[in-house]
């Protein structure tokens, strides 16, 4: 479902652009232009309205001391160890 209403949304911004084009009495050119200008601008919108295009990253934590769950192998709770590419 929100994939139909994300390319209705696309269809609305296209559309849009090509009204504009029509009423200004341009070439085809510049409709196709003006076609890509509406799309240009609906694609955020519409990806923002629908959700599409978000990234579902999770944050994993790691957990010293093999898992257990005590505060044996660490000194601060939530300590999470620094790897090469924090640096």
């Amino acid at each position: 479902m929100r994939k139909f209403f994300f390319v209705v949304i696309l269809a609305i911004g296209a559309g849009i652009g090509l009204l504009i084009a029509i009423a200004a009495e341009g070439e085809w050119g510049a409709g196709a232009v003006m076609v890509g200008v509406g799309l240009l601008f609906a694609v955020p919108i519409a990806s923002a309205l629908t959700g599409i295009g978000r990234g579902r990253r999770r944050l994993r934590r790691r957990r010293i001391g093999g898992g257990t769950g005590d505060a044996s192998g660490s000194l601060f709770k939530g300590d999470i160890p620094i790897r090469r590419w924090d640096r």
